[in-house]
């Protein structure tokens, strides 16, 4: 079968151009918010964590490079709080979602054109090697909780569970984000992992079970299951829900009453 010509011009090179032309333009448009200072042998943060990311499994993983990049990222330092903010609060430009659907993951990565997942990403990295040092970010990182974009708000508990035990400021306004069904998940597991104890977790989770919205309710019930033995002060409040007529509440609370007395 014959080409398909478009205006005289053979499709299979017109769509590559295309997409070709499109990417520079995007990299004009919309410019890596990276910084001279946050560079370390003439490499940017940026590409150092793109080492890092591509070297960390398999088919690519080097060890060495790894660790390479890790120092590097360390040598950074402080200088790299500033892009990695502007990363985690990143926005999706549209011409940003149609190139990398156009391109696929890794084409994309490597032309820069990063969706705000990646940015987001990326960001929780940076912020994960710097650790310690990255406790003065954590206030800016809290403000973001209640941007009104889902992502960038996933994207910041990613940053802050990322961070671990020194983003110990942010356990309130996390405890809060348990309501907010697009981060919820995420922000039951950066509590644990920033290092708040299992009852601390469990008495905020049973406070949703006196709420009429069953969504909520339920996946509190989920979440107090999975907390096992630890979960124990919570009986009571679930055997009221045994005669639910709702059976999506009742089967919940039944089997997540199941998972709490195993151990006992």
């Amino acid at each position: 079968m014959p080409p398909i010509i478009v205006g005289n011009v053979n499709k299979r090179i017109w769509i590559p151009l295309v997409v070709l032309l499109g990417a520079v333009v995007g990299l004009l448009i919309f410019p890596r918010p990276d910084s001279p200072r946050a560079s370390y042998h003439g490499k940017s943060l940026r590409a150092w964590l793109l080492q890092l990311v591509r070297n960390s499994s398999p088919p690519h993983q080097d060890p060495v490079a790894v660790l390479e990049a890790e120092r590097a990222i360390n040598q950074i330092g402080t200088n790299a709080f500033p892009i990695l903010l502007a990363w985690a609060a990143m926005r999706d430009p549209p011409f940003n979602v149609t190139m990398k659907a156009l391109l696929g993951d890794s084409l994309a990565l490597k032309l820069n054109v990063w969706s705000a997942e990646d940015y987001h990403a990326f960001a929780g990295w940076g912020f994960h090697l710097l650790n310690a040092s990255a406790k003065p970010v954590v206030p800016e990182l809290i403000l973001l909780l209640k941007d009104p974009d889902p992502s960038i708000r996933a994207g910041a508990v990613y940053c802050l569970a990322k961070i671990g035990p020194n983003a110990e400021e942010a356990i309130s306004p996390l405890i809060q984000s348990l309501v907010d069904p697009d981060v919820h998940n995420d922000s039951l597991s950066a509590l644990r992992l920033i290092g708040v104890a299992p009852d601390v977790m469990v008495s905020n989770l049973m406070g949703f079970l006196s709420l009429n919205n069953s969504g909520q309710k339920g996946w509190a019930i989920l979440r107090l299951g999975a907390f096992g033995t630890n979960a124990q002060v919570a009986i009571p409040s679930l055997e009221r829900l045994l005669p639910d007529p709702n059976p999506y509440i009742s089967g919940a609370a039944s089997n997540a009453l199941e998972k709490i007395d195993a151990g006992r």
